[in-house]
């Protein structure tokens, strides 16, 4: 099981099929938990799509524009900052080869400017190395947790 309750699962079964659910009063906290939480996520639910309605209205009302103010193609979203992003994070380029050999190696960059291109060569590395600490200081952090709980066992 994926960790989901599905709408149509009984009280009943979402207690039993959940060990973690133990620590709950299943007679009397758990079915009013358990309702109020399918209640909150309806609600979610419903609000998401009347936003949703409501954001391709007014796409249609005002298109995303297809240049950013210096007169060059949308960035984001763009065919190119796809293709760089696998190039960088997947295909290592910028280890190898400098930003206006990668700016040069496809087609699709060309229709960006030459600095502004490098610029975003050099964000997605301070975001994928922020990415990277963030995770390490993360596992740090469980791992000592872990130990400092394998010593009070």
């Amino acid at each position: 099981m994926d960790g989901t309750i599905p709408p149509e699962m009984s009280v009943e079964e979402a207690f039993a099929s959940h060990p973690e659910f133990a620590d709950y009063d299943g007679e009397r906290l758990f079915p009013n938990r358990l309702e109020a939480v399918r209640k909150q996520h309806e609600k979610v639910k419903s609000r998401s799509k009347v936003e949703m309605e409501a954001l391709l209205h007014d796409r249609q009302i005002h298109p995303r524009p297809t240049t950013n103010f210096h007169g060059e193609p949308q960035w984001e979203g763009s065919r190119a900052q796809r293709l760089l992003m696998k190039d960088i994070l997947t295909h290592e380029k910028h280890k190898s080869m400098t930003p206006a050999e990668i700016f040069a190696s496809r087609d699709e960059y060309c229709a960006f400017n030459k600095d502004r291109f490098r610029d975003r060569i050099y964000q997605i590395q301070r975001t994928d190395k922020f990415k990277k600490q963030m995770q390490d200081k993360a596992e740090a952090k469980a791992a000592k947790a872990a130990a400092k709980a394998a010593r009070k066992r």
